[in-house]
């Protein structure tokens, strides 16, 4: 496991990560105390790569290139969680579609028109599994009326739809190639940043997948607010 994070907030990562004194883990319940065993047991499986200058979401992930060692790679930001409307939660879920595929995966899942502008949009085919997309282009951003002219896509239903990303990615090798091919050039791709979208666009295959399930954007105070009223869910894989 690597946690990308900045050099000023290992100290923060490390005290997470301290055991408790026995005295005070002997205090907690039973169920909070196998957390804590939790934490310990995946320490030492914990790697800290450090974005040393804040460049972007794509150059974050690119600290991780040497750590991939060129293998495929599950990628989870960590301002997101999730809820699973089924019996296996939505990580498990995108990594039995990564294993029909076998190529690079972003998951998706459904935005309205008026916040496109907020996101990443993917556009491409549906496969037999409605589940399943063939994308041919991610773009960052769009303008409301560029999404409708030519990123818009029907569901089932014949509902006009947009895809934005769910927050979790299976990277293969030439994504990483591709990100160090942007770096490299010193020319950002979204304003003074390196995204990863123009990455993904550029890979030779790039396949999407729609999880049953909802995920929840933490990162911000309005949306934390949000999750944290909507995300208990009685009976549901997280």
């Amino acid at each position: 496991i690597a946690l990308i994070i900045g050099e000023d907030e290992q100290a923060a990562f490390e005290h997470f990560f301290a055991p408790l004194p026995e005295e005070q883990l002997s205090r907690l319940p039973e169920e909070k105390q196998e957390i804590e065993r939790f934490l310990q047991k995946i320490r030492p499986h914990i790697t800290f790569l450090y974005q040393k200058e804040r460049r972007g979401f794509g150059h974050a992930v690119w600290q991780a290139k040497e750590f991939t060692r060129q293998e495929p790679v599950l990628l989870l930001l960590g301002d997101f969680v999730y809820r699973s409307a089924s019996s296996k939660s939505c990580t498990e879920q995108f990594l039995e579609a990564y294993r029909i595929c076998g190529k690079t995966l972003v998951s998706l899942m459904e935005v309205p028109a008026e916040r496109v502008e907020n996101y990443g949009i993917a556009h491409g085919t549906h496969l037999k599994n409605q589940s399943f997309l063939k994308l041919d282009r991610m773009v960052e951003k769009p303008s409301r009326h560029y999404a409708e002219t030519a990123l818009g896509m029907e569901n089932s239903n014949g509902e006009r739809i947009y895809y934005a990303p769910f927050g979790q990615y299976i990277l293969m090798p030439e994504v990483f190639e591709k990100l160090e091919e942007e770096i490299r050039s010193g020319t950002p791709s979204e304003g003074n940043e390196f995204g990863l979208t123009k990455a993904l666009s550029a890979v030779s295959e790039l396949y999407g997948y729609v999880p049953a399930g909802k995920s929840f954007d933490i990162g911000l105070p309005e949306t934390y607010r949000t999750a944290m009223q909507e995300f208990p869910g009685e009976n549901e894989s997280r």
